[in-house]
């Protein structure tokens, strides 16, 4: 809310002077912004109800999809600077309590490519990107975590610990891959973890004493691992790799898993790996996104892929949710916020194909 200085008005008050009615009607009329200094010529019930809405959110998390710096990205980050890819997203994921992405390579100069259609492997200066961008946190358990073997995977974790930024869902052992991550923000405990549903083989899979990722094949494992990290959490995150690449909406797999995950404690579960934006789905009052789509992210080669979004996430003192959804658009190795048309192609599809809530414009309210 606006601050207001009256010390040029007590002033004037103290040599005598008055404001005469001709005087306000000229000052109103050079400019109705005048209004917005008088604190006593505001209206009580809107002052009331900006004090209101401003308390009513205790925590704000912001979420975004596949993210590296490989492939045809590498080239321009070289040139254009590490910082680059995130300059229209860094205010949305500062004024956020925390913020999240899935990390979709390994971040390393070191390590042999995996046999596989695309490994995916970044400059280990793209975490200086990802800090000075704002992310809290990302999800590691994906298809490219491991695309250049254990090696660049620990250089990866390495980098992310050196820069403060958490991961979940991999490890060093099974251990650290399936434990959650917890922050304490605004009074708030905030648990999160991650799982893949899509592993090119259980090679990948974190064991006892075997680096690696957090499966999410084994329904049974991802349940019990939230039932323990809601157990002691104001707020449970799951953040999982699943889904069929550029399928528009969600699968009937994919949303049996996230009302069951929800059903053992999941406050949000989002979802990426279809490099498309799936809908957004309220049940029991929490907030699932079944797809973020790509975010920093090589050209696709269909329009849809290059639509992206940053959600965020609103969470009230009594737990009551609130999702706003900020549309981008994938060029040039970077995200730019989607403005006109093009914004309103975004919001109109996902206005269709989410229909559990309310929209007003680009935020969807639980019903």
């Amino acid at each position: 809310m606006r601050m207001v200085d009256n010390n040029w008005i007590n002033i004037i008050l103290s040599r005598g002077l008055r404001l005469t009615g001709v005087f306000l009607t000229l000052t109103l009329l050079a400019g109705c912004v005048f209004l917005d200094y008088i604190p006593w010529l505001q209206p009580e019930e809107v002052t009331q109800e900006i004090e209101e809405t401003a308390s009513d959110t205790v925590l704000r998390l912001a979420f975004a999809g596949d993210t590296m710096g490989a492939g045809k990205v590498a080239p321009i980050l070289e040139e254009q600077g590490y910082m680059y890819p995130f300059e229209e997203a860094r205010p949305y994921f500062e004024e956020s309590d925390l913020a999240m992405v899935n990390l979709e390579t390994a971040m390393s100069d070191r390590g042999d490519a995996e046999d596989k259609a695309y490994a995916f492997r970044t400059h280990p200066d793209f975490v200086k990107g990802l800090d000075w961008a704002g992310i809290d946190l990302v999800s590691v358990a994906n298809n490219h975590s491991l695309d250049y073997g254990v090696v660049a995977f620990l250089d990866t974790l390495d980098e992310l610990q050196q820069h403060e930024i958490g991961y979940v869902g991999g490890g060093v052992n099974a251990e650290e891959a399936y434990r959650e991550q917890t922050y304490e923000v605004n009074g708030q405990t905030v648990a999160f973890l991650g799982f893949s549903r899509v592993l090119p083989d259980v090679s990948w899979y974190a064991r006892e004493d075997q680096p690696g990722l957090a499966s999410g094949y084994q329904e049974e494992r991802i349940y019990q691992g939230i039932r323990q990290a809601s157990a002691s959490a104001d707020l449970t995150v799951v953040y999982i790799h699943w889904g069929n690449e550029m399928e528009l909406e969600a699968s009937d797999d994919q949303r049996r898993i996230a009302h069951q995950m929800v059903e053992e404690g999941a406050d949000v579960v989002i979802g990426a790996h279809p490099h498309v934006l799936q809908e957004l789905e309220w049940h029991q009052g929490k907030l699932i996104a079944y797809s973020l789509g790509n975010f920093v992210f090589t050209m696709s080669h269909e329009d849809i892929g290059r639509q992206t979004a940053i959600l965020q996430l609103e969470i009230d003192a009594e737990g009551g949710q609130k999702a706003t959804v900020s549309p981008f658009r994938i060029r040039h190795g970077a995200v730019w916020e989607a403005k006109g048309e093009e914004r309103e192609e975004i919001l109109r599809r996902l206005q269709t194909i989410s229909t559990t809530g309310e929209w007003q414009d680009h935020v969807f309210y639980p019903r």
